[in-house]
């Protein structure tokens, strides 16, 4: 094993045999899993790490990304002898990289994460092709043509290709954090200030709403209902087509803290 203990290390092994990792020492390596030998080694920025600098790896396509907080940077290399394809500087903190087609999605937000972002690069240049900032991102994906985002007050969709705004919800005042699941044609959204939405995927338009108990912390589909664990106390059970709560269980204790 290449680094000694004082390295600060961060790894992926994902649709690879190679394990890439990151040392504070200012190198980054590709390590066989199998037999544990090194397969390539590049320098990279010294890191000077302390409580506030993150590093974050993903590996697609041949291909593995590279982001160090401290230098603002996302590098990618290739996998298979780690030469440097193309270097971007952004945004200090680098949460989720996404791929989709032949494009790059970050999640990112700036020095104390005060405004988040969602940027698109093309995959082969590592030019920007969109940005959009927004108060606070807290869960992003994508799906077909859109990147669905929820935050604090908001639920937003965006075309992938574009970074056009595609649709917002947000009822028009803040209803604090929202989480949500999409399954099929609609997203089912709980707020924090104890309401429960069915919003339609390509509108946004509501399809109906109900009271509910709490912020959601999970769901689970099953057949015509849609079951969701709160944050606090509480599991309900509701009808997917009317709203209509079908059973509420008070658990009387933080459900948060277990899976």
């Amino acid at each position: 094993y290449p680094y000694n203990l004082s390295a600060l290390l961060d790894y992926t092994l994902k649709d690879t045999n190679d394990i890439f990792v990151a040392s504070n020492e200012g190198s980054f390596s590709a390590i066989d899993s199998i037999t544990g030998k090194q397969v390539w080694k590049q320098k990279a920025p010294k890191m000077k790490f302390n409580n506030t600098d993150e590093i974050h790896i993903e590996y697609h396509n041949q291909v593995v990304y590279y982001n160090y907080s401290g230098n603002e940077t996302l590098i990618a290399l290739d996998a298979n002898d780690g030469h440097q394809i193309w270097s971007v500087s952004g945004p200090r903190y680098t949460g989720d990289i996404m791929f989709s087609g032949n494009m790059i999605y970050l999640n990112s937000c700036s020095s104390g994460c005060n405004t988040s972002f969602i940027t698109a690069l093309d995959a082969a240049t590592g030019n920007q092709i969109w940005g959009l900032d927004f108060g606070n991102i807290l869960a992003v994906e994508i799906i077909e043509n859109k990147v669905y985002m929820s935050g604090f007050g908001y639920l937003a969709a965006v075309n992938k290709i574009t970074g056009e705004i595609v649709w917002k919800f947000n009822g028009d005042y803040s209803h604090g954090e929202i989480c949500y699941i999409i399954e099929d044609s609609v997203i089912y959204a709980g707020t924090e200030d104890n309401s429960l939405f069915a919003l339609d995927r390509e509108t946004g338009k509501i399809i109906w709403q109900a009271k509910s108990p709490g912020l959601p912390y999970y769901f689970y589909m099953e057949g015509n209902t849609l079951a969701i664990v709160y944050k606090e106390k509480y599991v309900a059970a509701f009808d997917i087509n009317s709203g209509k709560q079908k059973w509420l269980l008070d658990v009387d204790m933080n459900t948060s803290r277990y899976p």
